[in-house]
């Protein structure tokens, strides 16, 4: 049997930043797979690098060494086109601080990514529904985002990573805001919506109880990958 390329594939990826005039490398040859329906946990103090690992899967930025594959597939970066294509369909985003439209509706806010792909179907519309039921928030689909509690917001933004059905959620420490049973609440909420339809993960935190919910955990330490 032929076997399956992984869905995303960094190979000896390096990245480095120019800091108060000096050259600072942020990433040293961090090779990594993710497999489709695959969680990833990746741990590291403050500063280092894993919103710049995100950022270079997401193609955000360039690594200066090193490839980055989807689905066997090189990622290029000629003017930013296919990243982009990458992150309006089949990339997920949530966020630490939510990143919220506070001004417009829940529903408004769910329907974001959809409106900057530019266009969606009747299908998505139900799917957005039925998102919103799946975080229980349907009572609230008129409220403004800004009115939510922490915990309202966080149920909001994952229904929103979650609205296009993609491939790969990048989760930038989603539940640093939140106490720990409200953290572990959510993960069993993104667990039961991967069972209906399943999505790879790399979620990003620093609590040792959420490691339970992941495959592999890496530990992100001056600029390489450790496993745990």
């Amino acid at each position: 049997m032929k076997k399956q390329n992984p869905l995303l594939a960094l190979s000896h990826v390096a990245k480095s930043f120019r800091i108060s005039g000096k050259r600072v490398e942020i990433l040293q040859d961090i090779s990594l797979e993710v497999h489709p329906g695959q969680w990833i946990g990746l741990m590291g103090n403050s500063g280092s690098g894993k919103t710049t690992l995100l950022s270079l899967i997401a193609g955000l930025i360039r690594p200066e060494k090193g490839r980055v594959f989807w689905h066997g597939k090189r990622l290029h970066y000629f003017f930013d086109i296919y990243p982009a294509f990458l992150r309006n369909r089949y990339i997920g985003f949530i966020f630490q601080d939510f990143r919220l439209i506070e001004n417009e509706s829940v529903w408004e806010n769910l329907l974001l990514p959809l409106r900057i792909k530019g266009w969606y179907h009747r299908k998505d519309l139900k799917r957005a529904e039925w998102l919103l039921e799946r975080v229980g928030l349907e009572s609230h689909r008129r409220h403004k985002a800004g009115l939510l509690s922490g915990g309202q917001k966080q149920r909001l933004a994952l229904a929103r990573a979650l609205v296009l059905q993609p491939s790969l959620i990048l989760a930038d420490e989603p539940f640093a805001n939140l106490d720990e049973n409200t953290s572990e609440e959510m993960m069993e909420l993104l667990l039961s919506l991967r069972k209906e339809e399943p999505f790879a993960m790399i979620l990003v935190h620093h609590r040792k109880k959420l490691t339970k919910y992941c495959e592999k955990t890496y530990h992100l330490k001056e600029g390489r990958l450790h496993e745990a």
